[in-house]
């Protein structure tokens, strides 16, 4: 089996994340300079309206994670990301040999948007959203899901992954990992622990499909 991570790993959609989060810190009077948005990568809204509790004690009895996702969600709408380049390509190719999936820390109306966007959609055999598991990334809960509903043992699944958590997620579930470094937050540390680094798809080897599709 093979899973994809969606935002930064097959749409360059992470700013805005950044994006939804300023704004929600502007519409509440709160400082916006300082704030390593970055830390925000790869986790669920509810992820990061627990760390945003924490920022700011003015939002703690504010429920924020609905707010982030409508931001995010007509961001996305309004200016559809462009795919990471060799991702919808590379989600065929993978659907053609093996199972394909989508395994997200996004909300599952985000993530049926960004399926039609690229086209995808008979090229997957299941899609996991924010919504279908309790404990984000890097909680192996996502990518242990995605392989149970492809009916694919862990240890026989390839994950496509941008940020740390995703990464760390991946390998606490058991799995071997190809980290995306178009907009990691942590080239270094995301290449030490995938088994392979590229910064899209266009890098892999000619032969990757295959190799891979002998190999399962």
């Amino acid at each position: 089996g093979v899973i994809f991570d969606m935002d930064g790993t097959l749409i360059d959609s992470e700013l805005f994340t950044e994006q939804a989060v300023e704004r929600l810190l502007q519409d509440n009077n709160l400082p916006t300079e300082n704030v390593d948005y970055k830390q925000f990568y790869g986790i669920t809204w509810k992820n990061i309206e627990a760390k945003l509790h924490h920022l700011f004690p003015a939002l703690a009895q504010k429920e924020l994670a609905a707010t982030l996702q409508n931001y995010f969600h007509h961001m996305g709408i309004e200016h559809p990301p462009d795919p990471i380049e060799g991702s919808p390509l590379a989600v065929r190719e993978a659907g053609k040999r093996m199972k394909a999936a989508i395994g997200t820390s996004s909300n599952r109306e985000s993530l049926e948007e960004v399926i039609d966007q690229l086209g995808i959609r008979e090229s997957l055999q299941a899609a996991v959203s924010a919504e279908d598991y309790e404990n984000s990334k890097p909680a192996p809960d996502c990518y242990l899901l995605a392989a149970k509903n492809l009916g694919v043992e862990p240890s026989q699944c390839l994950v496509f992954e941008d940020s740390i958590p995703g990464i760390k997620a991946a390998r606490a579930a058991g799995m071997f990992v190809i980290a995306i470094t178009h907009r990691c937050t942590d080239e270094n540390l995301a290449t030490e622990l995938a088994d392979m680094a590229i910064r899209n798809y266009t890098e892999l080897p000619e032969d990757f499909w295959e190799t891979i599709q002998a190999k399962s």
